[in-house]
């Protein structure tokens, strides 16, 4: 059956040689393909790239005398390349779910009961990730809202000091108060200001949230 083939290679182009098994490197899971679909291509070229007695492909400078074998350990690296291209967090999950069994059988021997359960399996992967997700978009808007800098209303430099950017542009003398209690910012100013602060956590630089914004009609204009 063998030396059949192996016309067959010879035949149609399709000789083994040792450049073509980093092929093997290519094969994903198309769109639309079911997994155990993915599993039949992946078993079938590592059988088809078996060492043959009758091939011309030596290992360390020696031709096999005699066929190779699909041996456990090569088998438990197709089943392991079959969970990872179906969803690389799968291995880690098939390691948690079957910890126990694994400790006295292979993985290639879980393979019949990984594929009946990999519908949860991948629910539970999914799920997973977009916690994950969720969790690092949180912490990142967490983080922005501390760090972020205040926003200004004006181009003037950041201080920390008590310095009205209205007055100062003005050169009044009394200057030292915040923007909001201005007495001669415009009221429609001040209600711009009054909605901004509801709809921000953030206060600019010239508004002090701790401080009470003053009555729109005490302004003077």
């Amino acid at each position: 059956m063998s030396s059949i083939w192996q016309v067959i290679r010879l035949h149609y182009g399709f000789q083994s040689t040792g450049s073509h098994f980093l092929d093997f490197n290519t094969i994903v899971l198309q769109p639309d393909e079911r997994p155990e679909d993915l599993y039949q291509r992946l078993m079938s070229f590592i059988e088809d790239n078996l060492l043959s007695q009758n091939g011309h492909i030596s290992h360390h400078g020696i031709v096999p005398s005699e066929d190779e074998e699909l041996t456990p350990s090569l088998e438990n690296m197709v089943v392991l390349t079959w969970i990872r291209l179906i969803h690389p967090d799968l291995p880690q999950l098939v390691k948690q779910h079957y910890g126990t069994e694994l400790r006295s059988t292979t993985l290639a021997s879980l393979k019949p009961e990984i594929s009946l359960a990999l519908d949860s399996l991948l629910d539970e992967v999914n799920s997973a990730v977009e916690s994950k997700v969720f969790r690092t978009v949180t912490r990142d808007l967490l983080r922005q809202n501390t760090h972020k800098p205040s926003r200004t209303m004006t181009n003037a430099p950041i201080t920390n000091s008590k310095l009205c950017p209205l007055c100062s542009q003005a050169n009044r003398p009394n200057n030292k108060h915040f923007l909001s209690k201005c007495p001669y910012l415009p009221v429609s100013d001040k209600r711009f200001m009054n909605k901004a602060r509801q709809a921000s956590c953030f206060h600019d630089e010239g508004i002090d949230a701790n401080d009470p914004t003053p009555d729109v009609d005490s302004l003077k204009i």
